[in-house]
């Protein structure tokens, strides 16, 4: 029975011992896979063209949009890696600007070099942002004004194509906001967008969330499309109602100032 014993424990000790090297060595061969993309990357990187972007980016934009942009400026970024040193992605952010635009507004493109090492691809670029963002609020808010609310301030964030991660949009994406509904817009596009309905604490109640929800289930289907309701004191109200800059004021809110918030999202 002894001899049994010391048996098993010994097959236990030699498992564990396996188990031990066998993660050790899958942990070395992650780093060593890790640290050869990363590699590959730096070198990626360091063969980077600000110059040669910009000539890319000026010819998409202009091709594209049909106006006369010009650079502005350009910069190399990078999203690092684990180890120190490495580099997981990188990519080159050129911003231009509309010939004779008066105030200047900057619009941004985001390019990858190409697998050939000379040319360079294009993610996306933010122009359409400035023309579609403000359509879409506005068509919101003619949405949000059928129902019975007392006081209230709406605010977003940029509309964006989800494959340009929340930027912008790709570079074979274009839409001409006013040949299509609201309704269209989002069912036809995969969007990322935000909207926020503030409200003083005395123009609320239970109703006005069912309100909105049930409204808007018919136009998003989409968890990347949210509402947040946020119901503020009144006295913080009244000064972002009459404050020049109202993002800033929002902004300002803090979490003595919220008595109720909820975001409803509209995944089916």
């Amino acid at each position: 029975m002894i001899t049994i014993l010391i048996q098993r424990k010994q097959r236990g000790l030699i498992i564990r011992k396996f188990m031990r090297k066998s993660i050790l060595l899958f942990l070395i061969m992650a780093l060593i896979i890790s640290a050869t993309g990363c590699e590959k990357e730096k070198s990626e990187y360091q063969l980077l063209s600000t110059d040669k972007a910009e000539k890319a980016a000026l010819e998409y934009m202009n091709s594209k949009y049909g106006e006369e942009f010009y650079i502005l400026k350009s910069k190399k970024d990078a999203q690092y890696g684990y180890l120190p040193g490495t580099i997981q992605d990188c990519w080159i952010h050129v911003t231009v600007g509309i010939e004779d635009d008066d105030p200047v507004n900057e619009y941004t493109v985001q390019l990858h070099l190409n697998e050939d090492g000379e040319n360079y691809d294009i993610d996306w670029d933010d122009y359409q942002v400035h023309i579609i963002t403000p359509w879409v609020k506005s068509e919101i808010d003619k949405i949000i004004s059928t129902i019975e609310i007392q006081d209230y301030i709406t605010l977003d964030s940029i509309v964006s194509e989800i494959d340009a991660y929340g930027n912008g949009f790709t570079n074979d994406f274009i839409v001409q906001a006013e040949n299509i509904t609201i309704k269209d817009f989002f069912n036809l596009y995969k969007i990322v967008y935000h909207y926020t309905v503030l409200l003083p604490e005395k123009a609320y109640n239970d109703e006005i969330v069912k309100g909105i929800n049930k409204l808007f289930r018919g136009y998003f289907n989409d968890d990347a499309v949210s509402i947040t309701i946020e119901v503020i004191t009144d006295e913080f109200y009244s000064l972002c109602e009459n404050s020049v800059d109202i993002n800033n004021s929002v902004s300002a809110i803090t979490l003595s100032d919220i008595i109720y918030s909820d975001t409803i999202y509209f995944n089916e």
